[in-house]
């Protein structure tokens, strides 16, 4: 028996020593794959995704509203687009164009834009390749894309691979209508559809004859609703959106705004140098409604009733006690903003009472928005663009920087009878936009 139970001992013995001498074996192995693996991706250059987020990357957002839907991707550049930019560099362009590079890359800087859906894809991939053609491919910022309606994770990598490498969010920037609707009040409902000329029926109150696509009235406009909500986010709940929290400096642009040239200079750079608040391209319109002087009265104590361009920044008129108010406001196409400014408290409650109660409205715009904090800040820090010799010449609504009509109006033509030949660099990267 004595004899038995030593064998048993022995056994037990050898059989633990045999796990222990599988587990270390399989753990080499594993790291021997891991460590050739990793070898065989360092080489592989050829459109690999490193996705930061699964499809659904709502949950990694826990301190994200309820609604927050968010993908995010990253891509390396192609081995064709590592050729052409290879042949840019080769060509010389950039030194031809007067490019001052090298451009810096600062810290905290992201490229933002707005679509109502994914039917907005294309318009995207032309803006953003332009933009990266233009500027983007020195400094590979981040980009972000505010959507109304979600997009699946196979639109956002098509996106994704055009911005390449720089990381690409796609979020969708408040609740679904419904999800609005929710928030408001009986009255406030009636109000909206009754604007939009809609009425409930006794046997449907779930607002379903609501969507993003009615038109409705707002004094003297008429659009839908997911444009005029556009405006009301980028008004006043752009600046503080969980997608930006961690940037400082936004570089916008709308998907319809398209460069026509490689950027000369870095706008940034003077962002950060000269601690701006604001770089803009030109006056846009004007405010003349007695309600806008007591919003700022109501938040700021003063109220501002002109504008004006001086020395290449604005100029605002105070003290305006009994005096008409023509405030000029910029154009919200393209602007580059310090984003820490305007989530300032003092700003932010300006931002709040300018929107009010009165949801889906065109009258209180992201221009406005745009334009008074960076008055009411220190209007020396908003420069003008072509003012400090910034003449970028981005396309928008058939007009350079808002000032110059462009003679070509329809955009494929614009393209290949006045662009596609005379810069080369859009040409090379960005030519099957269109």
């Amino acid at each position: 028996m004595a004899n038995f139970n030593s064998y048993c001992h022995v056994l037990l013995v050898l059989t633990i020593v045999f796990v222990c001498f599988s587990i270390i074996t399989n753990l080499h192995s594993t790291a021997s794959i891991k460590k050739h693996l990793a070898a065989v991706d360092s080489t592989n250059t050829v459109e690999q995704a490193d996705l930061h987020s699964s499809d659904d990357t709502s949950q990694t957002l826990s301190k994200g509203p309820y609604w927050l839907d968010t993908k995010i991707v990253q891509f390396n550049q192609t081995q064709k687009e590592l050729g052409i930019l290879e042949e840019i560099r080769l060509l010389g362009v950039d030194d031809k164009d007067n490019v001052t590079l090298p451009f810096k890359r600062h810290e905290r800087v992201v490229i933002v834009s707005k679509v109502l859906w994914p039917k907005d894809l294309h318009l995207l991939k032309r803006m953003l390749c332009l933009q990266k053609a233009a500027y983007n491919r020195f400094v590979n910022y981040d980009v972000v894309v505010f959507t109304t309606l979600p997009w699946t994770i196979e639109q956002v990598e098509d996106l994704g691979r055009v911005v390449a490498p720089a990381r690409l969010t796609v979020t969708n920037e408040g609740p679904t209508l419904e999800g609005h609707l929710a928030e408001m009040t009986h009255d406030e409902i009636v109000f909206l559809e009754k604007r939009c000329g809609v009425n409930r029926t006794k046997a449907n109150k779930s607002n379903a004859n609501l969507t993003w696509f009615h038109h409705c009235r707002d004094g003297n406009n008429l659009n839908n609703l997911g444009y005029s909500w556009q405006s009301e986010f980028r008004a006043s709940r752009l600046w503080t959106h969980p997608a930006l929290r961690d940037y400082k400096y936004m570089i916008w642009l709308d998907s319809d705004s398209f460069c026509s040239q490689t950027w000369d200079k870095d706008p940034l750079e003077a962002m950060v140098q000269q601690n701006l608040t604001l770089m803009w391209t030109t006056f846009y319109g004007k405010t003349l409604l007695k309600e806008f002087g007591t919003k700022m009265l109501n938040t700021y104590g003063e109220e501002l009733c002109d504008n004006s361009l001086l020395d290449g920044h604005m100029e605002p008129k105070r003290n305006c006690k009994g005096k008409r108010i023509r405030f000029k406001q910029v154009g919200g196409f393209f602007h580059i903003t310090n984003l820490d400014v305007y989530r300032e408290d003092r700003h932010q409650n300006f931002l709040k009472e300018l929107v009010g109660d009165y949801r889906f409205s065109r009258k209180w715009d992201d221009q406005l928005a745009v334009t008074v904090i960076a008055a009411m800040e220190d209007p020396t820090r908003a420069w003008r663009l072509r003012s400090h010799n910034f003449t970028f010449n981005v396309r928008h609504h058939k007009i350079y920087d808002g000032e110059e009509y462009i003679k070509i109006r329809n955009t494929n033509d614009w393209w290949n009878k006045m662009i596609r030949d005379n810069w080369h660099a859009g040409r090379l990267l960005c030519d099957w936009c269109f």
